[in-house]
């Protein structure tokens, strides 16, 4: 799973589109457990 972390800044629009272009859907979150969880993590901005 990819992880991408919500954190009220950046366009996570533009990121989540740009790894759907590659048929990836990062799941965006918050949450500590979901990110600890994931094989990649995603920091926008």
């Amino acid at each position: 799973m990819i992880a991408m972390i919500d954190y009220d800044a950046g366009n996570l629009k533009s990121v989540e589109k740009a790894f759907a272009s590659f048929g990836e859907k990062p799941v965006i979150t918050r949450e500590r457990q979901i990110l600890l969880a994931a094989d990649k993590v995603i920091l926008p901005g």
